[in-house]
């Protein structure tokens, strides 16, 4: 590397190494770099100054290791959409003294941060690419370092098996449990439809869409889990307060 690239990768990258660290935008780089062509990939490795070889594997199970070494509390809140993730979370985080993150609204905060590597992440989803997984996961674990906490409620993650994995793959450790919120279609439909927020996507057509995709995708991850028999099932087609007596039972 010249040293006008030097500077100028030193000029752009130091809130990407605050963000990521660089180990694990080398890792993401060596993961993907078949996956997904072009400059999001190669500007990310540029600016973190990142030799254009691979990461040995080696090296990436080191610092898989590293990370699983450290202990924390980690629960997956899962359920279809106005099954009351959020609602519930909230509730949690104020009782327990969890902390909260939504991976959806930690990747549309980076998409809106002006930052190079946001924009880049903005044209991918304006083109209908698929920002990867290794990207939202990376926002998790910098924002669960930044907490200070060691107990994390994550809503809506992983949306399916492959976000799993990449979390897996990460942050080193999985989840301790996932709390899914199970509500039937027809009572999650009329919850949308009366939302007082007005989103723009709670329209029938939309909705139907959305559960869908929850059943096609995010299913199986909580099959998965039911498995490993980690799953805490609670039924949401009630009052919010009874809801969280049953939650509390759990946290408790």
């Amino acid at each position: 590397t010249t040293s006008s690239s030097s500077s100028s990768s030193s000029s752009c990258g130091d809130g990407l190494k605050e963000r990521f660290g660089t180990a694990s935008v080398a890792w993401f780089r060596a993961t993907f770099q078949d996956s997904v062509k072009g400059s999001f990939v190669d500007n990310c490795a540029r600016t973190l100054g990142i030799q254009q070889h691979l990461v040995p594997l080696q090296l990436r199970g080191q610092h898989t290791r590293r990370m699983g070494e450290a202990s924390a509390t980690v629960v997956f809140v899962l359920g279809g959409p106005g099954s009351g993730k959020g609602t519930q979370c909230a509730k949690i985080v104020d009782s327990f003294g969890y902390v909260h993150f939504s991976a959806g609204d930690l990747l549309r905060q980076f998409v809106r941060s002006g930052t190079k590597e946001g924009n880049e992440c903005a044209e991918m989803m304006q083109q209908g690419k698929i920002v990867p997984s290794s990207v939202t996961v990376n926002l998790l674990k910098q924002a669960m370092k930044d907490s200070g906490s060691s107990k994390f409620l994550i809503d809506g993650f992983p949306r399916n098996l492959e976000n799993r994995d990449t979390f897996l793959e990460v942050v080193g450790h999985d989840c301790s449990f996932v709390l899914f919120f199970d509500c039937p279609e027809d009572v999650l439909e009329k919850r949308l439809l009366n939302r007082a927020e007005g989103r723009a996507d709670d329209n029938i057509e939309t909705i139907k869409k959305r559960f869908k995709t929850y059943q096609d995708q995010t299913m199986p991850v909580i099959e998965h889990y039911r498995g490993m028999d980690k799953v805490k099932h609670i039924k949401t087609d009630v009052s919010i307060d009874e809801v969280f007596e049953k939650v509390s039972a759990i946290f408790k």
